[in-house]
């Protein structure tokens, strides 16, 4: 695992914090979590293009 420094408002870090307690999660487990879901919606999002321009050349090439 590789060590990242961020830096947010003490506001932000507050309300993080905060879920993540909530959750039973550590500030850091909570951050890793929403990045990945970030990762796994653009990757979604990529292949509803790419999905959406086959379906244009397809259409175009008929």
């Amino acid at each position: 695992m590789v060590r990242f420094l961020i830096s947010m408002t003490e506001e932000l870090r507050n309300t993080l914090k905060s879920v993540a307690d909530q959750r039973g999660q550590t500030l850091c487990g909570l951050i890793r979590q929403i990045l990945w879901e970030w990762v796994d919606s653009r990757k979604q999002e990529e292949r509803k293009e790419a999905n959406h321009e086959e379906r244009k050349a397809t259409h175009k090439n008929n």
